[in-house]
């Protein structure tokens, strides 16, 4: 069996509803859940801890899924 604590996961959505049930369910399966409303947030604290997957909303008013994921990949 897997021990899903070992992976972390950061969520970033601008819809605290959505951030939330997103994170139970990951959580209820065992994963370390970080979540973020901003994404400039997020991308700061990726310089301190590298999760192993990022699920992030598309649609976001700073700025949106795809800037981010760039910015990701800049760095």
């Amino acid at each position: 069996m897997i021990n899903n604590a070992q992976y972390k996961i950061l969520v970033v959505d601008d819809n605290k509803t959505i951030l939330q049930m997103i994170s139970k369910c990951l959580c209820e399966e065992g994963y370390a859940v970080n979540t973020q409303i901003d994404p400039g947030n997020a991308l700061e604290q990726l310089n301190e801890n590298r999760p192993d997957l990022i699920l992030s909303d598309i649609e976001m008013p700073e700025m949106d899924g795809y800037q981010f994921y760039e910015e990701i990949q800049n760095r």
